[in-house]
């Protein structure tokens, strides 16, 4: 590690040595306290049920199970097709079914925070920008935002532009592992996740969405990262799974599900997307796989 820091390679060498001294101590704990799944440990009869967080979409919740702790579901789309919106109706539904201690962390790099944050508070409230400037000028906004999540930061958003995972890893650690209820990452691809020079970018992104998955373990949560969809996507109402950018195998192989926004070049068809889950391991017993046209309302910040 010291090697690869003096010879200029990108390597946070604080963080690096202290992951490495805890791999060591897990290690050593690892060697009188393995665990195995007997019969006892088994699912039967939880899968599929009412357990777990239900999807935003009446049209999910006919093709799949409710989203359980732990599970990772990249959304992905075009640039500036609607994964902003998805993500906020998202926040919205699971904030009505989570404890009054959870919140939903938002770490993003690609916009700034106060306008997801309005966004947010558009796609909750289910009206336009000049409806939130009339209640926000009659005191009303906080006061009907709260009713809709719960409290006002059930969804913190954070600006990591130019982080490391480390540094994410920190922001989790401050707000403690009973309090996180769900994780979301906008973009995943973008935060910076030192490795060697010899990596290729496939590989380097897989180990990112593999990190991801690890902490929706620890914390016990659904994680949600963002991916673009690449340029063979475009103008496809249902792209496939191998259509993510930068990835033809790796993110793939890390996740859950990949829900799939696609969109039409056509004029006529610019409010509408297609959703479609082409990776899943969630689909409900005898459903087949889910292939939707929904309304995209940007004015109100929601799908129908």
């Amino acid at each position: 590690l010291v090697e690869q820091y003096q010879q200029g390679e990108e390597v946070d060498i604080v963080n690096e040595i202290g992951e490495l001294h805890q791999k060591v101590a897990e290690s050593l704990d690892r060697i009188t306290s393995f665990e195995f799944a007997g019969f006892e440990d088994n699912l039967v009869g939880e899968e599929g049920d009412d357990k777990g967080l239900k999807w935003p979409l009446a049209t999910m919740n006919e093709h799949y199970r409710t989203i359980q702790p732990a599970d990772q579901y990249i959304v992905a789309a075009r640039p500036g097709k609607g994964k902003t919106t998805f993500l906020t109706q998202l926040n919205h539904s699971l904030a009505q079914q989570m404890p009054d201690n959870k919140c939903i962390v938002w770490f993003n790099n690609e916009s700034r925070r106060q306008r997801i944050m309005t966004r947010q508070i558009q796609s909750a409230l289910f009206i336009t920008n000049k409806e939130m400037a009339q209640l926000k000028e009659q005191g009303k906004l906080e006061q009907e935002y709260i009713k809709e999540m719960g409290k006002l930061d059930r969804v913190r958003v954070y600006d990591i532009h130019g982080k490391t995972h480390f540094q994410l890893e920190e922001i989790l650690a401050s707000i403690g592992r009973d309090n996180v209820g769900a994780i979301v990452v906008d973009m995943l691809d973008n935060v910076k996740f030192p490795t060697r020079k010899d990596v290729r970018e496939d590989q380097r992104l897989e180990q990112m969405y593999q990190w991801l998955r690890e902490r929706g373990v620890e914390y016990e949560c659904p994680t949600f990262p963002t991916s673009q969809i690449s340029n063979e996507g475009a103008g496809l109402m249902f792209p496939t799974e191998n259509m993510l950018k930068d990835s033809k195998t790796g993110k793939q192989g890390a996740c859950d599900g990949i829900i799939m926004l696609g969109s039409s070049d056509d004029p006529l068809l610019q409010n509408k997307r297609g959703i479609s889950m082409p990776k899943t391991k969630s689909k409900l017993e005898g459903m087949p796989d889910m292939r939707e046209e929904i309304t995209f309302d940007a004015d109100r910040g929601r799908y129908l």
